[in-house]
């Protein structure tokens, strides 16, 4: 018997009743009732059931109330069925609430499937063993395992449920799973854009059309929560054009069943597109109306942009916080003349109190050591609070690199006009000892490994032990940094090394180490002065190589100092999206402090990144020229001279390849260098991005000679990787200016920072 039959046979018990509420029976005594009993309840406490039950001993019977009791009993979900007998009691009525309870639920299986685990199903189920019988539950683990399918592709799936009744008033339930194949999404077609293309649009959103590469992102797969994103997002998008009454309708989903497709169709209305109207600002003793509309990107006569505004309101929020205000309230009032299609704005700035910095807690780093972290914090106790600087303080944190999670949050101080900094941390590993395999033309196989703490003892120290062996080169370092000498602004760093190179033409095997110090200057300058002392052997030289190679032959000792100047505003030290990197790098050797050679180089070099698309992708721009020579009446060096060509210059050629070539073809190097690398980054999964890549560049053997026409030019696609041995990247590189003799293209594999 279901809910609604057993309701109306326990009402039917009281159409008797009825007669009480009758007119005849106006002048009749009040029959109360004298006791409630509960029967048939065996797993269900009585005291449940009496809980929710609002007839009472002593009260007047009603029969409405008798009704709402029924109801009330039917709707916590545990019987199947509830009568009630009415008779005589000590001069009033007896009220018995008969129940028969819904089965317990004795087993849950689940068949059919082989594209979903098991246990990722049951985490989706509701229903429980030993749980009294609920529908509800029971449709409620349906709709979460289809959708749990549906995600992963396959939209047709069916899922059955199935409740078999044992014994003891007992059932198993099983829920029946026909998969189906996966189904992607073919074609995705809007309705009633009139002012931007399909394609266009179709660039606004994650849901994608199938194509060869699907499998990596799986964003071709209906997601019914992305597709109701993506629906937001072309809203924001055309209010971002000026199109403030746009409508953007549920999608249609058409399906093709035989060919196991989908179509995606989204209906638009456009409406008219709005300008800007008057802009106007309101001043106060921080920044008078002209300086606040100063910095408004948006002007009088210009489409309105709804983002515009909102990052202005954003950037003014940060100005006033950036001067003590942190709860300012900048608020923009937007009157819209639909007849004149035109948005008039008025800002108006709210200060807020002044604040400054109460105490600054740190917590969480339980292996770091307090004062490194307290180093990169920016706010100091009882200074004037400033909302640029805690931002500073997060990316520094941050680029330290020895913490999973920074979160910083502010409160209430002491008193109204303090706020308290509180920095939650969860550290991360910073020791590992890694190892891997790469490949390249020229050098084969390749070997390397690495033992590295980047937080030793939790002082912020790191410690690097690198090996590494191929057929052209067998390298080993140790390295040590000390960010904070002596707890100064100072940085110490002292190197070891031992390498055997083999070149075109000639072998070298150098052996030496350097000191040094380095230091900021402001928020994202640091400077670095470094000696260095080197013993070079160059030997094996073949036959016919050039004469100055010849004449450097044997044993040298190069003494040098290397200077640096870094300027860092990108905002991710490892993967940067926004931002510039601008370096000056120099190096003299001479032999006023021990060199056998005298020689200086100075490389000047710049990379932007700009977010694109949404910051769906990144742009990286490198420009980079350097220049070396003798001095002093000596030759430069052959192992000092310049190359290009390899992973992490002129991808698509061999490493150093690119430049001058004796009468064998063997590179010899320059004395100046040319190199542009553009690339396109598109992170499609957490840790993975792929990248285009176009690279050009060049090696002049004559000092001070640029010349653009004989620079070389590659272009090819990559791939990379964030994994604990840092950045893996491996990119393809296909020459567009192919030489007789040359490969056509190369493979690279590099571990590290690319550029």
């Amino acid at each position: 018997m279901n809910n609604r039959q057993g309701r109306l046979k326990a009402l039917g018990i009281l159409c008797f009743l009825l007669l009480f509420a009758s007119p005849a029976f106006d002048q009749q005594p009040t029959i109360r009732v004298k006791a409630i009993e509960i029967q048939g309840q065996r797993r269900v406490e009585e005291s449940t059931i009496r809980f929710y039950i609002g007839t009472r001993v002593g009260d007047p019977f009603s029969v409405s109330r008798l009704r709402d009791d029924i109801k009330k009993i039917y709707d916590l979900g545990f019987f199947r069925d509830v009568k009630v007998d009415v008779d005589s009691f000590e001069g009033g009525l007896r009220v018995v609430f008969i129940v028969e309870e819904e089965p317990t639920v004795a087993a849950v299986r689940i068949t059919g499937n082989s594209e979903v685990k098991d246990e990722d199903l049951r985490e989706k189920t509701t229903v429980a063993v030993q749980s009294i019988l609920n529908p509800d539950t029971i449709t409620e683990t349906v709709q979460n395992m289809r959708s749990l399918y549906q995600q992963e592709g396959y939209y047709f799936v069916r899922v059955e449920s199935i409740v078999e009744e044992t014994t003891a008033n007992q059932v198993n339930v099983e829920f029946r799973i026909t998969e189906g194949q996966k189904v992607t999404i073919v074609d995705i077609d809007f309705e009633g854009n009139q002012t931007f293309s399909d394609k266009k649009l179709k660039r606004r959103i994650q849901t994608k059309e199938r194509w060869f590469l699907s499998f990596l992102t799986e964003s071709d797969i209906y997601r019914e929560d992305q597709i109701l994103t993506d629906t937001l997002r072309l809203q924001a998008f055309y209010q971002d054009e000026g199109y403030l009454r746009v409508q953007v309708g549920e999608p249609r989903i058409e399906e093709d069943r035989a060919k196991n497709e989908l179509q995606l169709v989204i209906p638009i209305q456009e409406g008219a597109q709005y300008s800007v109207g008057s802009l106007r600002a309101e001043g106060d003793d921080i920044f008078s109306a002209e300086e606040i509309q100063s910095r408004l990107t948006l002007e009088a006569g210009e489409t309105y942009v709804r983002s515009s505004l909102q990052r202005d309101i954003v950037d003014l929020t940060e100005l006033y916080a950036a001067r003590g205000h942190p709860f300012a309230d900048v608020i923009p009032t937007t009157d819209v003349d639909d007849e004149a299609r035109e948005v008039h704005i008025l800002i108006t700035p709210r200060k807020g109190r002044r604040v400054f910095v109460g105490q600054v807690v740190i917590r969480g780093n339980d292996f770091t050591r307090d004062k490194i972290v307290r180093r990169q914090v920016r706010l100091q106790e009882g200074a004037l609070y400033d909302g640029q600087q805690l931002q500073n303080t997060r990316r520094r944190i941050n680029n330290l690199g020895f913490f999973e999670e920074v979160k910083i949050e502010t409160k209430r101080g002491a008193s109204e006009d303090l706020l308290d900094v509180d920095i939650e941390l969860k550290e991360k590993p910073t020791g590992a000892v890694s190892g891997g395999l790469g490949f390249s033309s020229q050098a084969k196989l390749i070997i390397f490994g690495e033992i590295r703490e980047t937080n030793l003892f939790g002082r912020g120290q790191a410690l690097a032990l690198r090996l590494s062996t191929s057929a052209i080169d067998t390298t080993g370092s140790l390295s040590f940094t000390e960010p904070s000498f002596f707890d100064t602004n100072f940085s110490f760093f002292a190197t070891a090394f031992a390498q055997s190179e083999e070149f075109e033409g000639f072998d070298r095997d150098r052996l030496g180490g350097g000191t040094g110090f380095g230091r900021s200057f402001g928020e994202n300058i640091f400077g670095r002065l470094l000696y260095q002392l080197e013993f070079n052997d160059i030997f094996n030289l073949e036959d016919n190589v050039i004469l100055d190679i010849e004449d450097q032959e044997g044993e040298t000792t190069t003494s040098s100092i290397f200077s640096s100047l870094v300027r860092d505003t990108t905002d991710n030290r490892f993967r940067p999206t926004k931002g510039a990197i601008s370096t000056v790098r120099g190096q003299v050797a001479g032999r006023a402090y021990g060199s056998d050679n005298n020689f200086y180089s100075i490389i000047l070099e710049h990379r932007q990144f700009f977010p694109l698309l949404t910051k769906r992708v990144i742009f990286m721009g490198r420009g980079q020229i350097g220049y070396t020579d003798g001095f002093g009446g000596d030759e430069l060096p052959v192992f000092e001279r310049l190359f290009l060509g390899g992973s992490r210059t002129v991808r698509g050629f061999d490493f150093r390849e690119v430049g001058p070539k004796d009468d064998e073809g063997r590179p010899i190097g320059g004395s100046a260098s040319l190199l542009f690398n553009f690339e396109l980054q598109f992170p499609f999964a957490a840790g993975f991005r792929a990248v285009a890549f176009f690279d050009t560049g060049q090696i002049y053997e004559q000092s001070g000679i640029y010349n653009l026409g004989e620079l070389r030019e590659s272009a090819g696609v990559g791939i990379r990787v964030l994994t604990p041995l840092g950045p893996v990247s491996l990119d393809w590189g296909y020459k567009l200016d192919r030489q007789s003799e040359e490969d056509a293209s190369e493979l690279h594999f590099a571990i590290g920072r690319q550029f």
